[in-house]
């Protein structure tokens, strides 16, 4: 088998999932025994305000907040189809998940 090496990109906007599946990743990788880094990007964070009156009251301003869960993991060795596939057998739906061959 050849060593390639391979960057695992995750995306999430809940905490709970996005934590829970990068120690999924991770044990089954220690289980297979390839080498592997983790980054973790710093969480983003978007504000969105709106007014709660449409006429007036200026001041009645609602406001809210999305935060963006990201991390790399980069792999290094032996790694084919099948353990790609079984990263994504337990994907939750808010992972968003991306592999980039380098």
């Amino acid at each position: 088998m050849k060593k390639n090496s391979f960057s695992l990109s995750i995306k999430s906007l809940n905490s709970n999932s996005f934590y829970t599946y990068i120690n999924f990743i991770q044990k089954l990788l220690c289980k297979l025994n390839i080498v592997f880094t983790q980054i973790s990007l710093p969480i983003n964070k978007k504000r969105i305000t709106l007014l709660k009156s449409p006429f007036v009251n200026k001041r009645a301003r609602e406001q809210f907040e999305i935060k963006f869960y990201k991390s790399i993991i980069r792999i290094k060795g032996s790694l084919d189809l099948l353990t790609l596939k079984m990263f994504l057998i337990n994907k939750p739906s808010t992972i968003q998940f991306k592999v980039k061959n380098s």
